[in-house]
């Protein structure tokens, strides 16, 4: 391949994948390349994308026209988006799943068990004090205190 350009930049990898997948079944030779850097943990990803596509120029308008094509076919279709945010929506209103409640009871049990802790090694610090500040008594052989 010849000198490559920049054609497509993509949301992320499912997009990119599909869409190679086209160009692989039209035979068009491409080059995909990620922003993911593993020194950076994908902070390129965020600002901008998830990868590009590169090709040669002879190819950029059959892929253009295939990108328009795969943008407005039924994989992107916003109404299918629309549901998966109203299904999030609806789930959150629901309010607290088993993971939730099971979360909530594990901090709860671990907090009492902190607090009881504290508590008994608090009281074994004070009987240790006691012991250490008491008036020492001396017994005589007929059991009289001195």
């Amino acid at each position: 391949m010849d000198k490559t350009i920049r054609i497509v930049d993509f949301k992320n990898e499912f997009e990119a994948k599909l869409f190679c997948k086209i160009l692989d079944d039209n035979n068009i030779p491409y080059y995909l390349k990620s922003l993911n850097d593993t020194a950076y943990d994908g902070i390129y990803q965020l600002s901008q994308g998830w990868g590009f596509l590169e090709s040669s120029e002879e190819y950029k308008k059959q892929i253009l026209s295939l990108y328009k094509e795969f943008i407005e076919s039924e994989v992107f279709d916003d109404n299918v988006i629309d549901d998966n945010e109203n299904r999030e929506k609806e789930i959150k209103k629901i309010g607290f799943n088993f993971l939730d409640i099971l979360a909530i009871i594990i901090i709860i049990i671990l907090s009492v068990t902190g607090i009881i802790l504290f508590k008994n090694n608090f009281n074994l610090n004070t009987e240790i004090e006691y012991y250490r500040n008491r008036k020492l008594k001396s017994y005589k052989w007929d059991n009289k205190i001195e």
